[in-house]
């Protein structure tokens, strides 16, 4: 199956391309390093916005930020454990 290929004719000929490139790259590479892209990117946004400065840029790299910023890991999570009422439904709970 194709998807996307109708979508990519309102990118504004290169320039929409290359931004839209760009952040599908950064996603990639979000999932990639297991960091969860949505709250990544709003969190790099807010703090380029905010004056982050431009010689700690790399810093803000998905392979980078979970350094600064562990609540981004979105690997696996503890393995699941029973609820308190003893059935089998699956539970998030730490253990």
């Amino acid at each position: 199956m194709i998807i996307g290929r109708k979508n990519w004719l309102f990118t504004w000929l290169d320039v929409g391309g290359e931004r839209a490139a760009a952040i599908l790259t950064i996603v990639a590479t979000c999932i990639a390093h297991d960091v969860n892209p949505r709250p990544c990117l709003h969190l790099i946004t807010r703090l380029i916005v905010e004056g982050w400065p431009r010689t700690k840029l790399r810093d803000l790299l998905p392979d980078r930020i979970l350094a600064i910023h562990p609540e981004l890991y979105a690997g696996e999570l503890a393995a699941p454990t029973t609820s308190s009422a003893g059935d089998s439904r699956p539970s998030l709970a730490p253990a």
